[in-house]
């Protein structure tokens, strides 16, 4: 069960630096929220592979969640911008 939280932490992290590349959502996320979340990604992933490679499944979930929240955050944005 740890594994499948780990991978499913780690495919988050590739899926929001994915995310903020994509230039159609450039106008979503301000300089500073992107240059904030690409060092919380990198910490995440340097977390992961080094002192993260052995947590709970419970660690890894509360990683996720702190994330998904961000890309909500965005991705809410994105939608609230198209339905206008």
């Amino acid at each position: 069960m740890s594994d499948e939280a780990k991978n499913a932490y780690e495919s988050l992290i590739y899926k929001l630096r994915a995310w903020l590349q994509e230039e159609e959502n450039i106008k979503f996320v301000t300089g500073e929220e992107k240059n904030a979340l690409i060092t919380k990604l990198d910490d995440g992933e340097e977390w992961l592979y080094g002192e993260g490679a052995h947590q709970t499944h419970t660690k890894y979930q509360e990683r996720s969640y702190a994330l998904t929240s961000e890309l909500t955050k965005f991705e809410n944005r994105k939608s609230e911008w198209k339905s206008r």
